[in-house]
């Protein structure tokens, strides 16, 4: 069976594990770790010292694979194991609060979203439950506090969003397609290490709205898939809340221009002078040459809406700029103006 697509890597469970004798999963049990510290929790597991596992554990941005899901997890001391998936949850602060950060809860929701989309079973709190409520509800496990500090109503809510079933998140972030998100967030996650001390730099091409983050120490850019996943980053303090509009062409200069000046576009007046060394750029004997029309081709599983990276804004622009495309019968090979 394995483990979730939205795992970061895997640890050695010291085989606390066993079979599930048959039975369906259909729940998911949310432990809290009691401790602050993801390697030492790992650590407890490998070696087998309190004969305590689960199938995942979750720290601030990391889902770290233990259990397989084809095992039963040794977590509650209960048969209600052998139909759930279990995961420890590493507190971001110790007692009295135990208190779980905002990175961990979005994390967890994430992976609560993907294991019941792929088992089939409900995101309500019949389906998704504390260590604690497994005594008083179903006569099950032990009397335990566990999982403290999480709010579980707010956690099911959260999960309910990333799979469709609300329109937006609690807090207001509209995400899409859950694996889309995580996918694009594990693909830039080394580009975007130390960022709540230095946090990039929104700028938007003003002709096509797209939206680049810029690195404030070395002026490397990524265009950023969605807005969802730019107010996901903003959310994290990775990305500045702001946004500076620029032409086409001054986008792309602003990498080469970052590097000459050594100059940080970490704030809106050393940004404004990267945009002044740009209109000198401009404006000198050599020419500057017009960027080409941006285009697509269509390919084989292209819609208007993942042309337009689930963007409703982008979706108009691209109408307005292709006037009688119809986006019930895009062919492939097709151009598309961008």
């Amino acid at each position: 069976m394995g483990f979730s697509p939205l795992t970061d890597y895997t640890s050695n469970d010291g085989g606390q594990h066993s079979s599930r004798y048959g039975r369906t999963i259909r729940m998911f049990i949310v432990h809290a770790a009691a401790m602050t510290s993801l390697p030492g929790y790992l650590s407890m597991v490998s070696t087998g010292s309190r004969e305590v596992s689960s199938h995942y554990s979750v720290h601030d941005d990391q889902i770290v694979g233990i259990v397989d899901e084809i095992f039963k997890a040794w977590t509650s001391a209960s048969y209600l194991d052998e139909e759930a998936i279990t995961a420890e949850v590493i507190n971001s602060e110790g007692p009295p609060s135990w208190f779980v950060n905002l990175v961990t809860m979005t994390h967890l929701a994430y992976l609560v979203a993907d294991c019941a989309t792929r088992h089939k079973f409900p995101i309500d709190r019949d389906h998704v439950v504390g260590h604690r409520e497994l005594l008083p509800r179903w006569g099950e496990s032990y009397a335990t506090v566990c999982p403290a500090g999480i709010d579980l109503d707010h956690l099911v809510n959260l999960a309910r969003a990333y799979v469709g079933v609300t329109p937006t998140r609690e807090d207001g972030l509209t995400v899409a397609n859950i694996n889309q998100i995580m996918g694009a967030l594990k693909d830039v996650r080394a580009q975007f290490k130390n960022m709540e001390v230095a946090p990039y730099r929104q700028v938007r091409d003003k002709q096509t709205g797209t939206i680049y983050a810029i690195n404030p120490a070395t002026g490397a850019s990524i265009a950023l898939p969605s807005m969802g996943f730019r107010n996901l980053l903003v959310s994290y303090g990775w990305l500045s809340d702001d946004t500076l509009d620029v032409p086409t062409s001054m986008v792309n200069y602003l990498t080469t221009l970052a590097r000459q000046l050594g100059t940080s576009p970490g704030d809106a007046a050393e940004m404004q002078k990267l945009l002044e060394a740009l209109d000198e750029v401009e404006s000198g004997p050599a020419p500057v040459t017009p960027p080409k029309p941006l285009t697509h081709t269509v390919t084989k599983g292209d819609t208007l809406w993942s042309i337009a990276g689930e963007d409703t804004a982008r979706v108009k622009q691209i109408l307005a700029k292709n006037p009688g495309l119809d986006p019930a019968k895009l062919t492939v090979g097709q151009k598309i103006n961008l």
